[in-house]
């Protein structure tokens, strides 16, 4: 299945899912063959103050596995450690490499890696080196 535009689901119907502790698989990852022409797939996460949402995507936009766990920003950095759960979980749940592109809350900073302001909410955010804290650093996959 391709993902098009007109095939994404409106605002409301998002917010009206269930958060899931679970990575359901939306069809077969392609495997590495360790060839040059190796299928990557493309992670993107949505941390948002309610939701973490989670994709994975073929090169040819096949949605090949999804997450949606709570966020928990309960004051404390437990909002991190379930990104971090469920940004591995998703990329272990196909053989093939990949790379990881991420939407957070606040103020870009300049270098366009790190927030560099969001006050009030999801502590430890403001900062935060994502490859460091999601454990993709010299993986290969970066943020």
């Amino acid at each position: 299945m391709s993902v098009r535009r007109g095939d994404l689901p409106k605002v409301d119907e998002l917010e009206s899912r269930k958060p899931n502790d679970e990575i359901r698989r939306k069809s077969e990852c392609p495997s590495s063959n360790g060839t040059k022409n190796r299928t990557e797939k493309f992670v993107g996460l949505d941390v948002g103050g309610r939701q973490i949402k989670a994709l994975a995507f073929s090169p040819d936009g096949t949605q090949l596995a999804e997450g949606i766990v709570p966020t928990s920003d309960d004051g404390t950095r437990t909002w991190l450690a379930r990104v971090r759960d469920v940004t591995l979980r998703l990329i272990a749940s196909c053989p093939a490499p990949a790379r990881v592109g991420l939407a957070a809350p606040g103020l870009v900073s300049a270098d366009r890696r790190r927030i560099a302001f969001m006050p009030g909410r999801l502590p430890g955010l403001e900062g935060l080196d994502w490859e460091q804290s999601l454990e993709l650093k010299n993986s290969g996959r970066g943020v």
